[in-house]
Order: structure tokens, then sequence, then C-alpha cells
């Protein structure tokens, strides 16, 4: 992403499943009831290209797919730009809030006003104060070098001086750490510095969390941002 300010990023996911079957019922799979998704405005070639077919899969079981796809492309923009403040980024708007009626659209937020993955992903990559990751996968092999450059960011007119990032990786559903590690962060107003970078061999197979938090100069945590990558066989 190289633009100097993007005034539209967004993409489709599935709404909350609670609320999904509320409107949709039974009409499943999607390609059995193509009109109905199409009327709730689904647009229907372009979310398999992007989510992947749902094959045997239930609604269910999809829904969460969808949203980490998303999810996963609003961390990658959202940070990314803000980490080119250096280079004159100017800034991006999330696209978009609230869905206003029972439809399949770019809200973070479905009807029944419930937060959806991506709601929190954008929270997090969008926190004034931020520890903000640079990654190009998220899939590393068992015994692969794991390499996340990360970055402090404060788009406030104070500075956050004698900071520090902190970050750990643990498995998900275990939350010892793995690996973690710290850096110091003298962070001055309106600034983006690349703090260092998370390193770990990566060993058993799972799915795994790189947590990264700013603290300040007394160790109160400002903010928390998180990375979630799988270690393949």
């Amino acid at each position: 992403m190289q633009e100097r300010f993007v005034s539209e990023l967004g993409a489709t996911s599935l709404p909350n499943y609670e609320t999904l079957a509320k409107f949709m019922g039974d009409q499943w799979p999607i390609r059995d009831h193509a009109d109905e998704w199409v009327w709730r405005k689904l647009q229907i070639p372009e979310a398999m290209r992007a989510w992947g077919d749902p094959g045997n899969m239930t609604m269910k079981e999809y829904i969460p797919q969808t949203q980490a796809y998303v999810a996963r492309l609003f961390q990658i923009a959202l940070e990314r730009m803000r980490e080119r403040k250096h280079e004159g980024a100017g800034g991006v708007l999330h696209f978009y809030a609230i869905d206003i009626w029972p439809s399949v659209t770019m809200a973070a937020i479905d009807v029944d006003r419930l937060p959806t993955k991506v709601y929190d992903t954008v929270r997090r990559s969008f926190a004034p104060v931020a520890a903000l990751f640079q990654y190009d996968r998220d899939k590393w092999k068992s015994g692969e070098a794991f390499k996340c450059g990360l970055w402090a960011v404060n788009d406030s007119w104070e500075a956050v001086p004698d900071a520090r990032l902190r970050w750990s990786i643990a498995a998900v559903g275990r939350p010892a750490a793995v690996h973690s590690g710290e850096f110091l962060v003298n962070m001055t107003p309106d600034s983006a510095t690349r703090a260092g970078a998370a390193e770990w061999i990566a060993r058993e197979p799972g799915v795994y969390e790189l947590h990264a938090s700013i603290l300040d100069a007394r160790g109160k945590r400002i903010s928390e941002n998180v990375y979630q990558f799988k270690v393949m066989p």
C-alpha cells in the first residue's frame, strides 16, 4: 500500500451467527439460495474468491473463516498506513461501522449491534498509541525462523517518554509464553518508529498469538495488539 491517503477501506464478511441465523434461517448453503443472498447484498463471486468455498461446512463453521479473512486484511492495511507516517502517509478511513438492516456487508458491527472479529481488530490497530506489526504471512513451517517487525506509533500530540514495547508469543489455549521480549521506545509526538522484531524458532504445530503492548514509564499498559498465526507441520 503506497497511497498517501485511503478514503475508503472495506471488505465483506458474514455477520455473527446469532444475527445471521435470524434473517437467513435455513438459506444454506449459499450456492443453493443465491437469489436471497444477493438480495441481502452479498457479492457471491467476489466473496468466494476471498473467503474460499465453504464446501460442506455449516453456516456456523464458515462464519469465523470469513471474519478472519477480513480482520487480517484490515490489520495489514491499517497498520501499514500508520507505519508509513514518516513517508508522508496521511491516514486511512475504515468503511464502515454498523449495518442498518439485516444484510451481508462490510460493517464491523452487525444489525443487532454485536461486534464482529473485524471490530476488535480495527479497534486495536487504530489505538492512538499502539504497538503495530509488520508481516507478510500468517503461516510458518515447524523449525522455521519466525520474524515479525514491531513498530511503536504515536498519533497523539503528547510524547510518551521512556516507554516499553513488550511482546510475547503463546499457543492459543495455553497462556504460558513460549518466547518474549521487550524494547525501550521514546515515543515523540506524531511519530512512527520501528522498535525491532519479535523472533522465535517455530516448533510445535498449532495456532499462536503474538501479543504486543505499549507500557508507559510507570509500567502502565496503554494499549495491546494481537497478531494470530499458524505453525504448520
